[in-house]
């Protein structure tokens, strides 16, 4: 389950970026410079998918990270980020 506050974690950031970037119209630049700083990672293949991933799967995936955000609580830790890609993930954008 906390394996969850990666992959939310790093799929609500990439949304949050891309989704900025469209509209402030520098997406291509923000790829661009992702690849450069991690070619391996994929962007190119990866980005395009992003918004469709989280719209067929955002409901779940704010649940679960939620519910991510409880356990964390329960061991006595911080669930800030927990939270927030919670919080970026229940967006209906």
């Amino acid at each position: 389950m906390t394996r969850s506050i990666m992959v939310k974690g790093s799929g609500a950031l990439t949304l949050e970026c891309f989704l900025a970037g469209q509209k402030a119209v520098i997406q291509d630049y923000i790829l661009a410079s992702l690849y450069r700083s991690y070619p391996s990672f994929g962007w190119y293949r990866l980005t395009p998918h992003i918004p469709e991933c989280s719209a067929i799967h955002q409901t779940r995936w704010a649940a679960e990270v939620t519910e991510v955000a409880k356990t964390l609580r329960d061991l006595d830790l911080k669930s800030q980020m927990a939270a927030a890609a919670a919080l970026t993930n229940s967006r209906k954008e």
